[in-house]
C-alpha cells in the first residue's frame, strides 16, 4: 500500500490485477481493480504455435 500511496499522491492512475484475496484497502485504493481468479487456464494455456 505505501508504493500505491506515494504513486497516487504524486498523480499516477493505479490499476491493479491480482488474485481475488486482495486486501480491501488495496481496491479501494486503485482506479481500477482487475481480479484474476478464474484466469489461470487462460494465462497459463500454451499459445497456438505458428504455421511454418
Amino acid at each position: 500500500m505505501p508504493v500505491v500511496e506515494k504513486l497516487i499522491e504524486r498523480g499516477f492512475k493505479v490499476e491493479v490485477a491480482f488474485w481475488g484475496q486482495a486486501a480491501r484497502e488495496l481496491r479501494q485504493a486503485a482506479a481500477n481493480f482487475f481480479e484474476l481468479d478464474g484466469k489461470f487456464d487462460e494465462f497459463t494455456r500454451a499459445a497456438p504455435q505458428a504455421a511454418a
